[in-house]
């Protein structure tokens, strides 16, 4: 039997997106899905009541998916548990791997982060290698988000048709595609891939205008947003975000430090032992969460590993000051980022008139108070930070039925522009305009008299324009002939 929460707040804001639901057939059922780096959450519509469903255990749906020896794919805990004890079998950061390229910088730098293989596979993209099976990040997102619509279907008693995924803010195209992909190999027609900050207003008690600030933690890349939304309309004032920041370093940071603790005790270095790091991960979370209500947790961990000494166990307390101490360089990264993107929005805190959080990291009780501290007021607590996207893809797929613009904007994700002379990327239409859009830039050529000139095209933001995606290239005949500088 599925776990599921209902969500009462949502009815009253949002009415006019749950009484689409009413003309929906059954077998034509929507699902709002919030794909996580960590977790993956899933919203329907029950009684015309919002409703996360969660698995068995009374938890999302981790976004690990494994491989064990006869070859059967594991999804969700399952995958997790065999994390801990098949590492290089099991895979997760699933969402970081989609779209890229493997000679990607991050593709690189995660390599050295993860047990798993990640090999160059079809037009040198990023894919994952166990067992002798290889698979792209596309598919393993498929097999997470058809576990999905199956725990929707064994709760609703019917097909499920029809889902709107939530992606990050600072997903390209073909990252997009990628998920929609997912989704359409699932079983399931994808109604939109919608940003994370824009559904995650619908969340807001304001939602009929304001300036709200989206601040997302959760097991991937840290996001802060400026959002206005004026007569159905949102505008992305600004967002800043930091690929190295995540709610798992905070998990790492409280790893490193049990490993030190061991090697004080029994002078042995445990960080080379997949399987003991495995369980100090899992240890390290839970404490982080349990700090979050109390002032101090116990960390008991026995029979980790063996030494000269015998047996190697971990018994420490660990309380919210230390805790504080330990984390504080990466809360500095955070208030910085929130600093900045209010000055680019051109907003001060007083300005903000709601902050909303997204995330589980955004739970912890320390990463709230830096959030009241940076913009002088309280997060909306109404909701919690880790449902919000999955209700708000559900709710905008109700927008997207009644074929209303409340709310479902589409934003260009990073700038478009042209590679000018001597490999630069000149910005003709910047990142988060509102599509449909249109700019336009003079053109000169840097040749006398052509009557024809091949215009790279390109999405990023580096000024260096190797550094951006090219999208295609457009070859223009027919140029009235002119000297240089003059076309």
């Amino acid at each position: 039997m599925l776990a599921q929460k209902s969500v009462h707040t949502w009815v009253q804001r949002c009415a006019y997106a749950v009484r689409a639901f009413s003309n929906i057939r059954h077998g034509d059922d929507i699902v709002g899905i919030d794909f996580g780096t960590s977790k993956s959450r899933l919203a329907i519509m029950d009684a015309e009541v919002p409703t996360l469903l969660e698995t068995e255990s009374g938890q999302a749906v981790p976004s690990f998916v494994a491989i064990d020896d006869e070859k059967k794919i594991l999804v969700g805990q399952v995958a997790n548990y065999h994390a801990i004890g098949y590492p290089a079998d099991s895979f997760f950061n699933i969402k970081t791997l989609l779209g890229r390229k493997f000679h990607d910088s991050q593709i690189q730098e995660l390599k050295t982060k993860v047990p798993f293989k990640i090999i160059e596979g079809s037009n040198s993209e990023a894919w994952v290698e166990a067992c002798n099976e290889q698979f792209s990040p596309t598919k393993l997102c498929a097999f997470i988000i058809d576990k999905m619509k199956r725990m929707a279907e064994s709760y609703l008693g019917r097909s499920v048709s029809k889902a709107v995924i939530a992606a990050p803010i600072y997903f390209n195209d073909a990252q997009k595609k990628e998920l929609e992909l997912a989704g359409k190999i699932a079983g399931l027609d994808v109604l939109g891939i919608v940003d994370e900050p824009v559904v995650a207003a619908l969340s807001s008690k304001n939602i009929d205008g304001g300036i709200f600030a989206v601040f997302s933690l959760g097991g991937g890349t840290f996001n802060i947003s400026i959002l206005e939304i004026s007569a159905g309309v949102v505008e992305v004032k600004a967002k800043e975000s930091d690929s190295s920041l995540r709610g798992e370093d905070f998990d790492l940071v409280l790893v490193e430090y049990m490993v030190e603790e061991i090697r004080k005790v029994y002078s042995v270095d445990v960080s080379g032992d997949r399987v003991v790091m495995g369980r100090l991960k899992e240890a390290a979370e839970k404490a982080k969460l349990e700090l979050s209500s109390s002032c101090e947790t116990w960390i008991d961990l026995p029979y980790l590993t063996g030494s000269e000494c015998g047996s190697v166990h971990l018994n420490i307390t660990l309380s919210v000051s230390k805790f504080e101490e330990l984390v504080e360089f990466l809360i500095e990264r955070i208030r910085k980022l929130c600093q900045k993107c209010l000055e680019a929005a051109h907003v001060d805190e007083q300005g903000i008139d709601e902050v909303i959080l997204v995330g589980g990291m955004a739970r912890v009780r320390q990463v709230q108070h830096i959030v009241e501290e940076i913009f002088m007021k309280s997060p909306c607590m109404q909701v919690n930070p880790e449902e919000a996207v999955a209700i708000g893809a559900l709710l905008q797929g109700a927008l997207i039925i009644e074929d209303r613009r409340k709310l479902s904007c589409h934003l260009i994700p990073l700038s478009l522009g042209i590679e000018t002379l001597g490999g630069g990327f000149a910005r003709i239409i910047d990142r988060h305009s509102v599509i449909p859009c249109m700019a336009s830039r003079n053109i000169a050529s840097p040749m006398d008299y052509p009557d024809s000139l091949s215009i790279r095209i390109l999405q990023g933001e580096h000024q260096i324009a190797s550094r951006n995606d090219l999208l295609g290239e457009l070859k223009v005949t027919g140029i009235p002939r002119a000297p240089s500088r003059c076309v």
